[in-house]
């Protein structure tokens, strides 16, 4: 990192703890962060909202055509990783 970048960086974290400090903690999220059951519960709903927003975005394709996009994106998806590793 560069001197400035790191500058930056520590003004913008100065700013974020003035701004908790200013707002509090509000026990309601405080509550929230600390039960995995919660977490567990919204993550569950947004990917379940997730996929039935997929499900309509490619609502228009036939079933065989859905396979063929499934299939071609799985493979992008392998390949992208692949590449990570």
């Amino acid at each position: 990192m560069t001197e400035s970048s790191k500058k930056q960086e520590e003004l913008a974290d100065r700013i974020a703890e003035r701004l908790i400090d200013v707002l509090g903690k509000p026990k309601a999220i405080q509550k929230i962060r600390n039960s995995h059951i919660v977490s567990a519960l919204i993550g569950a709903v947004g990917l379940a909202l997730f996929f039935s927003g997929v499900e309509k975005v490619f609502g228009i394709l036939s079933g065989g055509a859905s396979v063929v996009v499934g299939l071609i994106l799985l493979a992008l998806s392998g390949a992208l990783f692949s590449k990570l590793n």
